[in-house]
């Protein structure tokens, strides 16, 4: 995007490419926002259903 674009223009060296649109990265941030989401609902469903 424009932000990538911009620090590339203004970095002194190579950069890499964004992240952001790779498959493998969302895959991590669904996978970990599940993992949170289940943390953060878990003591709350126990302490309803025990």
């Amino acid at each position: 995007g424009r932000f990538a674009e911009r620090c590339a223009e203004a970095a002194p060296g190579v950069v890499a490419a964004p992240l952001g649109s790779h498959p493998a990265l969302a895959r991590l941030l669904l996978h970990r926002y599940d993992q949170a989401c289940g943390a953060w609902r878990a003591p709350a469903l126990a302490a309803t259903t025990g």
